[in-house]
């Protein structure tokens, strides 16, 4: 990619970042408060290392569906978003592709926090950190996915929690196979994480992203089909 397209791309994505407004930094703090009560809490009072792996498979991979559902919001939920259609820019950059992006940007930032974990953890630093990222792509494409069905934030938001909540509470009691969490004590070996988990959470990650991404390339700004209809009538008559 030549330089002049790769300085492009880099402002385009942190512009995309920036019309999430104080909603960019909420997983930011979350991580920085998490480490906080780790390090306060659990490290200086000696307290068992379970915790730790427990508290950051519970936060960590959730707030990655933040950052998927305000990336869509100004798309497909507030008032103008109609300008964002008029572009000439694919639906497959305003959808998956800026969605993905997110997703590797929280990676670099999951990866920041799992350095920080490493120092107070004997755990395998990078069975800790794959694990965090595939479980925040699962999040990425729920949070996607639900934005593309509701086109509202905070239902949107109350799915995510929904998940999280019922399989944390029952501890995959029920309908494991759905299940992204593994309830362990710490990170499972790179071994056991791929054919344990890995393929499951990917395999759920991508279904939902590509649902998604049809759903949010069928329909308008305001939420119908109708766009999308008259456009092709409209193409037809011309040719």
């Amino acid at each position: 990619m030549p330089k002049g397209n790769r300085l492009r791309h880099f402002s385009q994505t942190i512009f995309n970042f920036s019309m999430m407004g104080i909603n960019f930094f909420v997983p930011i703090i979350a991580m920085l408060l998490l480490t906080v009560y780790l390090y306060m809490i659990c490290f200086s009072a000696g307290m068992t290392e379970t915790l730790y792996f427990t508290c950051s498979e519970c936060v960590v991979p959730l707030f990655g569906s933040w950052w998927a559902i305000h990336l869509m919001r100004p798309i497909v939920e507030d008032s103008g978003n109609e300008i964002y259609y008029s572009y000439s820019v694919s639906k497959m950059y305003l959808g998956v592709i800026r969605v993905v992006e997110g997703w590797v940007a929280y990676c670099l930032l999951t990866f920041v926090y799992c350095l920080l974990l490493r120092m107070m953890t004997p755990y395998d630093f990078w069975s800790y950190l794959i694990q965090l990222i595939f479980q925040s792509l699962f999040y990425f494409g729920l949070g996607f996915l639900s934005m593309s069905i509701t086109r509202k934030a905070l239902y949107s938001w109350i799915l995510s929690l929904v998940y999280g909540l019922f399989y944390l509470y029952t501890g995959n009691k029920y309908m494991p196979v759905f299940s992204i969490y593994t309830f362990s004590e710490e990170p499972l070996m790179l071994n056991d994480l791929f054919q344990m988990l890995i393929m499951k959470i990917l395999t759920f990650s991508l279904l939902m992203i590509i649902c998604a991404q049809i759903l949010f390339s069928i329909r308008g700004f305001d939420g119908t089909l109708y766009y999308r209809i008259h456009k092709l009538h409209l193409n037809t008559q011309k040719e």
